[in-house]
């Protein structure tokens, strides 16, 4: 798997530190290679097991919502960018991910023809959506996640007021939009 650029070990175990395990993964493919597809990342996935909670990837091009939807069980944290894959990939993560804390969503080329994502996910505090063209699709996930604290929205388009009026009171928000010239 030459495609993969790095990946941390982190320990797993008893306090001796006998049994190591990727707890942390990035995959990031370089814009002019191959990228991970997704009977890799499937296979990546079923190799570390359990073990993995926070999860990076970074332009796939190949990994589909099919791919996706077949990540491990136990992140916690995921971080998705220039990859494309949709909201339904994005949708079966949170169906399967259920203890799933902090979700971080950059220019996903998936969204543009996206159905809405009609779940919600008890365990989410932190949500960041950065350069979407249809990041509106995820306004089910903002409204309606009960433990959602953070939500950071950074340069996407469209009218966001009406999802923000829905949002919690102790919901904390950040909006950065461009300015008008």
């Amino acid at each position: 798997m030459d495609d993969l650029e790095r990946f941390e070990v982190g320990r797993v175990g008893d306090e001796k530190g006998e049994a190591l395990a990727v707890s942390k993964l990035a995959l990031k493919c370089d814009c002019r290679a191959d990228s991970v597809s997704d009977p890799t990342l499937v296979l990546v996935t079923d190799r570390i097991g359990l073990a993995l909670r926070r999860l990076k990837l970074h332009s796939l091009r190949l990994v589909t919502d099919d791919g996706v939807a077949a990540l491990a069980t136990n992140l916690r944290e995921l971080s998705v960018g220039s990859c494309t894959f949709g909201a339904n990939g994005i949708e079966a993560v949170l169906r399967s991910c259920l203890h799933l804390e902090e979700l971080s969503i950059k220019r996903l080329c998936g969204l543009t023809q996206s159905e809405p994502v009609v779940i919600s996910s008890l365990h989410l505090h932190s949500l960041c959506l950065k350069e979407l063209y249809n990041g509106q699709c995820f306004s089910s996930l903002i409204t309606n996640s009960p433990n959602l604290k953070t939500l950071k929205i950074i340069r996407c388009s469209s009218d966001w007021d009406p999802v923000l009026e829905d949002l919690p009171q102790d919901a904390t928000c950040s909006s950065r939009s461009p300015l008008p010239l």
